[in-house]
């Protein structure tokens, strides 16, 4: 858009004031009857993008092109609103720096190209010589900008649906007149693009300020974010924001608002305001508890309680009342604000996390010293020995299941012998009183040797299962043969020599035969003659099988 300047004539000169009456009168006449359809149609902004990725939610923008000089010295920035179409006029619903947004579009007007405008959501170079030594703005076009948009930079914004969208506009401002006009807006209405699984909309879960089983006062959380190294600030009976600095509002209707800090080290004041954390990675999916060393007042009279040395305690509850001049209470309420250290993200959390006794948000611990995860045999017992402890709320119960099935409360030990071979899982749960569980699994393998086939065969023997003694002895001298074949083959070694290469092959051999035709024949050669019964013959018939084939 063009602005009209005032024509020279001849005849009588205009004064200096009549002048700056008509050229000011031109430029306000242009500014009230402008609308967005006098805007210039060339896409200056393209593919422009509201959406999320792992760092949180972002707008990103090509800016390909800048529109003609109009009038003086100019600086173009790019405006974003957000569910506004076509706004003019107005600044409602546009995306600005600071508390909103975070990122190339960085919050502090300085000589570079993502600087950001004060009157626009990004601004760049001057359209013409401004007489700074800038570059123009057309020689650094184009450019690709992405800002994060902070979650808490409004209580009711803080995440965003598929209803979301936002239009984009370019208007310029100029400095020696004093005001701004349109020069490119973007119809298209850019709708929010929700990833599959979406961040949470706030990166704090469980969060709670109290006093710990020592009385310290302490600050425990769930990071539910992005994992990031960052500056963090908290506030007692106030806000807490991060808007280019972190800054604390105290809530006047409270009778006291505190910031608290995490160490000395760490003690990071911007302006009066000192920080909880300036400098702590957390990770996604991690509990922290962040102990309490130092109390700032703000309100009614200043004053500070802490340590003052590099190896800062946690406060007690005996010094932190008197301060106060009051116990806390659930009336109290805490506040977050926090920066990542590349300035690249932030967020002024708009909840009141209220004061209580840290939740106990960490499950049981669980010990086990028996079973192994080993092979066993049938003939072992199996030792149960499994605790679990709770320091913080306490052990509400302990369960132990085997292959799904629950063991009996006080169950010692586990007989093998009915259990089938191959492998098993035993499984610990454990729950404390807050109701957080774990569960720890132990895996182990039920097998064969010859000597647990003779083990075996002795106990169904003992259990009544072989009624015919004379089966019963027939069957036992052939597994102690087998036993014993087994034993001189092992000691034979690998086999390394040839002769010794021999005698393996001819003990296997025998110890085959003896478990086919001595053994495996004659179970089932008795067992339709009753002299041994179903379970009897299930629980050799298997070992045999088992050494046959391993």
């Amino acid at each position: 858009m063009k602005i009209l300047t005032s024509q020279s004539y001849s005849g009588r000169r205009p004064s200096l004031l009549l002048n700056i009456i008509l050229i000011g009168s031109v430029f306000l006449i242009g500014l009230f009857f402008y609308s967005p359809a006098s805007a210039q149609s060339a896409d200056h902004i393209q593919n422009v993008f509201f959406g999320q990725d792992d760092g949180g939610d972002y707008i990103s923008l090509d800016w390909v092109s800048s529109a003609p000089r109009n009038f003086g010295c100019e600086r173009d920035a790019v405006t974003v609103w957000l569910n506004r179409t076509s706004p003019f006029g107005t600044s409602e619903g546009a995306i600005t720096g600071g508390a909103q947004i975070i990122g190339d579009f960085y919050p502090n007007h300085t000589p570079s190209y993502s600087g950001f405008g004060k009157y626009g959501f990004a601004s760049g170079f001057p359209s013409a010589s401004c007489g700074t030594g800038e570059p123009i703005l057309s020689t650094r076009l184009p450019q690709t900008l992405k800002a994060y948009l902070n979650p808490g930079w409004s209580p009711e914004q803080i995440s965003f649906s598929a209803d979301d969208f936002i239009t984009v506009q370019i208007n310029r401002y100029t400095y020696n007149i004093g005001f701004s006009t349109l020069i490119y807006n973007d119809p298209v209405q850019y709708y929010y693009e929700a990833p599959e699984e979406p961040l949470p909309a706030l990166p704090f879960e469980n969060v709670q300020l109290g006093y710990d089983e020592n009385d310290k006062l302490v600050l425990d959380f769930d990071w539910v974010g992005v994992s990031r190294n960052i500056g963090l600030v908290a506030g007692i009976n106030g806000q807490v924001r991060y808007d280019q600095q972190a800054s604390f509002s105290a809530d006047s209707s409270k009778d006291v608002s505190l910031t608290l800090e995490n160490s000395f080290n760490q003690n990071h004041p911007i302006g009066t305001l000192f920080w909880l954390d300036s400098n702590i990675d957390l990770e996604r999916g991690q509990h922290y508890t962040l102990p309490i060393v130092g109390l700032h007042r703000w309100q009614p009279t200043t004053g500070s309680i802490g340590c003052r040395s590099s190896s800062c305690s946690p406060l007690p509850k005996s010094s932190v009342d008197p301060f106060v001049g009051r116990e806390f209470n659930s009336d109290d309420y805490l506040t977050f604000a926090f920066t990542d250290l590349e300035k690249s993200y932030a967020l002024s959390d708009p909840t009141h996390y209220t004061f209580s006794e840290p939740q106990d948000v960490l499950p049981p611990e669980i010990t086990v010293d028996s079973p192994e995860a080993k092979d066993y045999l049938r003939s072992d017992g199996l030792p149960i020995q499994v605790s679990a402890s709770d320091d913080l709320s306490g052990l509400d119960s302990l369960s132990v299941s085997l292959d799904g099935e629950t063991l009996s409360d006080g169950t010692e030990s586990v007989d093998l012998f009915l259990l089938p071979l191959g492998d098993h899982t035993l499984s610990i749960q454990a729950t404390d009183l807050a109701g957080n569980s774990v569960t720890e699994t132990v895996s182990f393998r039920v097998v064969a040797t010859a000597s647990g086939l003779l083990a075996d065969l002795e106990r169904a023997y003992a259990l009544g299962w072989i009624s015919s003694k004379g089966s019963y002895t027939e069957l036992h001298e052939a597994a102690e043969k087998v036993v014993k074949l087994t034993e001189e083959a092992e000691a034979l070694g690998d086999g390394s020599s040839k002769k010794d290469q021999k005698q393996v092959e001819v003990k296997n051999d025998q110890i085959y035969k003896k478990l086919t035709k001595d053994l495996l024949e004659s179970i089932e050669k008795y067992y339709p003659q009753d002299k041994l019964n179903q379970q009897a013959r299930d629980v050799l018939v298997e070992d045999i099988n088992w050494l046959l084939n391993n």
